[in-house]
Parts: C-alpha cells; sequence; structure tokens
C-alpha cells in the first residue's frame, strides 16, 4: 500500500507524542550524524501546526469582520476577497510543504546509499594501513559535511519559527513566509548537489584504493625481488671476502718465501726457501709409519721451510725454520707452528717455529713466548724486522 502525505502527518503526530518510539525509529533509520534530520522534520511539522492555528486565527477574525461588515456590502466584498487571497497562499505553502517533505525523503536515501557505500569503503581499508589512514582521513571530511548540513538545517528551522512568527502577524507576512519557503527549497537543492558530489568523491576514492593496492602489489614484488638481489649480494660478498682472504695470504706467504731475510735477519743469515721433500728423513720415517696420516698431512701443510745460518764464531750451524704465515696471527697458529716443528724434530732435525703476519693477538703473542716461537711480522712501523718471544 502506498504511503501518502495524509499517513506521514499521522505518523509525525504519532512520533510527536510518543518520545521512546520516535528515538526506536531514529536509531533504526538513520546513523548518529543524521540525527538531528527526524528532530528538524518534527519541528518543522510543529511549525505546520502553529500556522494551521494561525489560520484557524485568521479565519475567527475575518468571520467577526464579516459581522461587523454587514453594514456596507462593499467592505464584505473586499474582506471576502481578501479571504480568498490568504486561502490560496495557503494552499501554495501547503504544496511548497509537499515538496520540502519529499525533497528530505529523497536526502535520507541518498545518505542511506552513502552510508552503504561507505561500508564497502570500510571493509576495503582493512587491505593496508595506508588505506586506512585515508578512509579515516576521507570519514572526517563527510562528517564534517555531515555536521555542515546540521547546522544548515538548524538555520532553516530558525527561519521557518520566524516564518510562523511573521504569519500570526499580518497576510503580508505569509508572503514573506512563501518567499523564505522557496529560499528553503533552494537550499535543499543545494544540500542534494553536495551530496551528489559527496557520493562521487567516495567513488574516486574508492577507485584511488584499488590504483593503491595494485601499487603497493607491485611495491611487495619488487620488495621481494630486492631482497633476493640483496640475499645474493650478501653470498657474493661473502665469497668475495673470502677470496680476498686467500689472496692475502697468499700474498703475504710470497711476501716471507721471496725475501726471508727481510723478517729474520736478527738470527739468521743465508737464508733459503726449501720444500718438504728436501729433506730425505721425512719421506723415509713415514715411509716406516712413523708419522700417522694426520701428521704426515699437517706436515705437507706447513706454509714455508727456511734453512739458515745462525751464531757466532765456532757456535756457528744450521737450522731449519717451520714458519706458519696468517694475515692475522692467532693462537691456532702459533700452536701449529710449535706441532709441525716439533714433528721436525722428532727425525733429528734441528728446526725453530716461527710465525709471521700483518699482525698477532695479544693471546698469541703470550702463548709464541711461552712456547719459544719466533714471532717475525710485516709490519711497515716495526722497524726490528722479527722478534722472538
Amino acid at each position: 500500500m502506498a504511503f501518502s502525505i495524509s499517513d506521514f502527518n499521522d505518523l509525525i503526530q504519532l512520533l510527536n507524542s510518543n518520545p521512546q518510539l520516535r528515538d526506536e525509529l531514529r536509531r533504526v533509520l538513520f546513523t548518529e550524524e543524521f540525527v538531528n534530520l527526524p528532530q528538524a522534520v518534527q519541528e518543522l511539522a510543529k511549525a505546520q501546526q502553529a500556522m494551521a492555528e494561525a489560520i484557524a486565527a485568521l479565519s475567527a477574525e475575518v468571520k467577526e469582520l464579516a459581522e461587523a461588515q454587514k453594514r456596507t456590502e462593499a467592505r464584505i466584498e473586499e474582506l471576502a476577497e481578501a479571504q480568498k487571497r490568504t486561502e490560496a497562499r495557503i494552499e501554495e505553502l501547503a504544496e511548497a510543504q509537499k515538496r520540502t517533505e519529499a525533497r528530505i525523503e529523497e536526502l535520507a536515501e541518498a545518505q542511506k546509499r552513502t552510508e552503504a557505500r561507505v561500508e564497502e569503503l570500510a571493509e576495503a581499508q582493512k587491505h593496508t594501513e595506508a588505506r586506512i589512514e585515508e578512509l579515516a582521513e576521507a570519514q572526517k571530511r563527510t562528517e564534517a559535511r555531515i555536521e555542515e548540513l546540521a547546522e544548515a538545517q538548524k538555520r532553516t528551522e530558525a527561519r521557518i519559527e520566524e516564518l510562523a512568527e511573521a504569519q500570526k502577524r499580518t497576510e503580508a507576512r505569509i508572503e514573506e513566509l512563501a518567499e523564505a519557503q522557496k529560499r528553503t527549497e533552494a537550499r535543499i537543492e543545494e544540500l542534494a548537489e553536495a551530496q551528489k558530489r559527496t557520493e562521487a568523491r567516495i567513488e574516486e576514492l574508492a577507485e584511488a584504493q584499488k590504483r593503491t593496492e595494485a601499487r603497493v602489489e607491485e611495491l611487495a614484488s619488487a620488495l621481494t625481488e630486492t631482497q633476493r638481489v640483496v640475499a645474493e649480494l650478501a653470498e657474493l660478498y661473502k665469497l668475495l671476502n673470502k677470496d680476498v682472504a686467500v689472496l692475502k695470504g697468499f700474498m703475504l706467504e710470497q711476501r716471507y718465501r721471496l725475501n726471508p731475510g727481510a723478517f729474520f735477519w736478527r738470527e739468521y743469515r743465508k737464508l733459503r726457501v726449501l720444500n718438504l721433500a728436501d729433506l730425505d728423513r721425512v719421506d723415509e720415517a713415514y715411509a716406516r709409519g712413523e708419522f700417522s696420516p694426520k701428521e704426515w698431512k699437517a706436515l705437507n701443510k706447513l706454509d714455508l721451510l727456511l734453512l739458515g745460518v745462525t751464531g757466532k764464531g765456532d757456535e756457528r750451524r744450521e737450522e731449519y725454520l717451520a714458519v706458519e704465515i696468517s694475515w692475522v696471527v692467532d693462537v691456532y697458529d702459533v700452536e701449529r707452528a710449535h706441532q709441525r716443528a716439533e714433528l721436525l724434530r722428532r727425525l733429528g732435525y734441528p728446526v725453530r717455529a716461527a710465525v709471521g703476519g700483518s699482525a698477532i693477538l695479544d693471546d698469541a703473542k703470550a702463548r709464541a713466548g711461552a712456547l719459544g716461537v719466533i714471532v717475525a711480522l710485516n709490519s711497515e712501523d716495526d722497524d726490528d724486522g722479527d722478534e722472538e718471544a
């Protein structure tokens, strides 16, 4: 069944007489932002009722004037014509009121569509934190716009109140009320246009959200690719670092091999580089099983084997040096040189252990002193050339 204007007026009267029902209807139909809209409609109905009362009062006055004007037909005719004009103007105001109520209904429907759209955007906001911030800002702007609508509605209600008071005073005030009604309709049209712009803006925000999500996906893919490249670079850096360490060790070992006298000049002269194969007793001892496979492997990994002359006068003698070389000498290098020198001493060779490098750790230096291992550093600021721990 269609909902007529009279039904609407009945609903307004029912809501006016039952505050609880009015609050419940407001809670069901409207959001909190539009809570003032039902109140505006109610007060508009009150204004209409006040207008009707004013018209009734005016009709009573006309009747009194009709009784008084029985003495002259001309006066009665003038009052009758004036009454007709008043009633016609009231009809016009009633029609304008109907249009206002219909427009309010349209705004309510538009608000429902807006709320439904906002819900969709709220779902979209869950995807990214950046989108939540954007929609929060959009919501703030929407709430601000609703506040503006509420303020405009208050101004409209104030204007309607002024028109109602003017209606009570004179028929000329009714004309002013009609003009005010036209301005109200124009304002409602402006609000409707603003609502359309709000809905269009929400659509634009939705499209922007889609583009933002697509961009986030692109950035996520790019980040994944970047992380993969960084991981590859990290692996390459490890390999490069390892290769550089090997190269530095090799270059340092070559310096000791090419010019051993520059490092051991204090105690040794006529130093020359030997290979393990130059020591016959080593190979024979391995053949007889005097070395375990582990010891034989350790001997063959000796970085540098030197033979030189040490001592003076009648004490001059040949002596071997078992040298371990590392860029930074640690305790393990010291002990390894000592152990490999001990393996050669077992065969009767006069051998001393030595370590070389660009620097030596403090605990390694202390360990070298305890084991009697020679420390010969490749340091530019080391004027002494070599140092016996």
